[in-house]
């Protein structure tokens, strides 16, 4: 999903995870249901036109107690599913640190080039404030992808935010516990591409516009965990939609990278879990909720193929 209206692909956690961080994810497990709520926070089930049910779990990849604990229901839904389909496989989590090391070796800028070359110097100010001068300089080594990507997870860390409490990876335990497989909506090849192989100058502008919109509203990122955890969903696409608009207003080209974080993988999406639901099995769903919410979501297309999201008082 996006943070602050910034890139955050499942795999910019795996990248922490396979370097960083010391803290191993833990299985996900159920909490009893809100009685205040009628629905579980990011959740959705939807019936397929065939009969099957489909229930989608939208994340946050950095979590904390709060967030890698689901709801009871989701978790039954979970148990209940014939098939379980997360942004990867597990067999690609379980390749990505070799696959992500390969790609760092390919990404490194010419010799006697930093990204202090490429950057204005406020730019650059807001990454060595955020990572801190020494890892700055190490990782100014590289094309902008990995620098942004890499700030996008500090940040949130910054605020107490875990990458081994996101409720993907929690998910992903609870399977690797029961023995279950996981099917992938992307490979971690295309989600590497999409933030590495992407031009230079559209990179650049991506990290630029992240020094943006820090400097611009630096408490955004607390008002997005804010309207997840409070399952605010017109709130929250309501302020990814205002993200986008502002970076696209900023540099085209950001733009351009949106459509293929988001749109494009929208649609290759809603056909996959299409396809999938015609099986007639039972699905579980999970991924970034961004892409269950806003313009062109995940949602959306799948109700044009005549889904049909079902109330609370519905589902089975």
């Amino acid at each position: 999903m996006k943070i602050h209206g910034r890139p955050l692909a499942l795999v910019a956690v795996l990248l922490l995870l396979s370097g960083a961080c010391k803290t191993a994810p833990k299985a996900a497990r159920a909490v009893p249901a809100d009685p205040g709520s009628t629905r579980p926070r990011m959740f959705w089930t939807m019936r397929a036109p065939g009969g099957s049910i489909v229930s989608i779990q939208g994340t946050i990849h950095l979590g904390n107690a709060a967030i890698v604990n689901p709801d009871i229901r989701v978790i039954e839904a979970f148990d209940d599913a014939g098939t379980l389909i997360a942004e990867l496989s597990d067999a690609d989590v379980s390749r990505s640190q070799r696959v992500i090391v390969g790609l760092l070796d390919r990404s490194a800028l010419p010799a006697g080039k930093t990204l202090r070359d490429y950057l204005p110097p406020r730019d650059s100010a807001v990454f060595e404030k955020l990572l801190g001068p020494a890892m700055f300089d190490q990782f100014a080594t590289y094309k902008p992808w990995f620098m942004y990507t890499v700030a996008v997870v500090a940040d949130a860390a910054r605020l107490g935010y875990d990458p081994s409490l996101g409720l993907d990876l929690a998910l992903y335990k609870r399977a690797q516990e029961q023995g279950r497989k996981v099917r992938g909506l992307d490979t971690i090849e295309s989600q590497m591409s999409l933030l590495a192989d992407r031009p230079f100058l559209e990179q650049l502008a991506v990290a630029r516009d992240f020094a943006r919109e820090s400097r611009e509203d630096p408490h955004a990122l607390e008002r997005l965990y804010a309207l997840y955890l409070g399952d605010d969903r017109e709130g929250l696409a309501a302020f990814l939609e205002t993200e986008r608009e502002q970076s696209a207003a900023y540099e085209t080209s950001v733009e351009t990278f949106n459509r293929a974080l988001l749109d494009e993988r929208n649609a290759a999406w809603a056909e996959r879990i299409a396809t999938e639901a015609a099986k007639g099995e039972a699905l579980f769903v999970f991924a970034g909720a961004a892409h269950f919410l806003g313009k062109r979501n995940v949602l959306e297309l799948l109700a044009a193929r005549g889904f049909r999201e079902l109330r609370p008082d519905e589902r089975p």
